[in-house]
């Protein structure tokens, strides 16, 4: 598939499947969105796999797709497979490592086991998949400093402690991210954007993401203009 029609089923895909962080992708510069698109459509294949299958084996099998699918990749051997090949195209550029993306499979493998996690656990999980995943989406933007990066992974743990319900966690895991970044690059801001939507959802917790407000792009594009989330 050429690029231009890659991005543009990444694009189509992204907004059915994950609105949100389709919403902020669209602010990322143009020549770093493919692979932003991709992982935001990896993680929601990862993500979705306990409730595809009727075994342990089943969703086993097809965690272990990806992670030969990311390993081919890296070697610049990428499977016709359009997510696949956006993925590529980061590894290619050394935007993204393959070892990074291999330990987001690994943490969604976690969920198999049907046990739903309790206490720190969960936010443990929330952290690994979630979380590294806005880190990842911050490779994809450019290179940053560690207080950056674990403000990225903080705000990708907040957006999915608003989404399992937990609005405290979510004011403290964005003020500490905050605290770390208080004015992200601009370059940089996609991966910062999605604070703006847990802050919203945690106001509003009953209603969960049903609850995005109506001028949320409006806001995305204020908060990427003064850099701040």
């Amino acid at each position: 598939m050429e690029r231009a029609a890659r991005v543009d089923y990444l694009l189509a895909e992204a907004r059915r499947a994950d609105p949100d962080r389709y919403l902020c992708a669209l602010f990322a510069p143009e020549p770093r969105r493919e692979p932003l698109l991709a992982l935001v459509l990896l993680h929601h294949e990862l993500a979705r796999v306990p409730a595809r299958v009727t075994n342990p084996m089943a969703g086993l099998i097809r965690y272990q797709w990806w992670r030969d699918a990311v390993a081919e990749a890296a070697t610049g051997s990428a499977r016709e497979h359009p997510v696949v090949e956006g993925l590529a195209a980061g590894l290619g550029a050394g935007w993204l490592q393959a070892e990074a993306l291999e330990a987001l499979v690994d943490a969604h493998e976690a969920g198999l086991d049907g046990v739903p996690p309790q206490g720190d656990e969960a936010e443990r999980r929330i952290e690994r998949t979630s979380g590294a995943l806005q880190v990842l989406s911050l490779d994809c933007l450019g290179p940053a400093e560690p207080p950056l990066r674990e403000a990225a992974r903080r705000v990708g743990t907040a957006y999915g402690s608003a989404l399992e319900g937990r609005p405290e966690r979510v004011r403290a895991l964005l003020a500490e991210a905050r605290r770390l970044a208080p004015r992200p690059p601009r370059a940089v801001m996609a991966a910062f954007l999605l604070g703006r939507l847990a802050e919203a959802y945690a106001k509003r917790p009953r209603r969960g993401v049903a609850a995005r407000p109506p001028l949320a792009p409006l806001d995305l594009l204020v908060a990427t203009l003064r850099r701040r989330f």
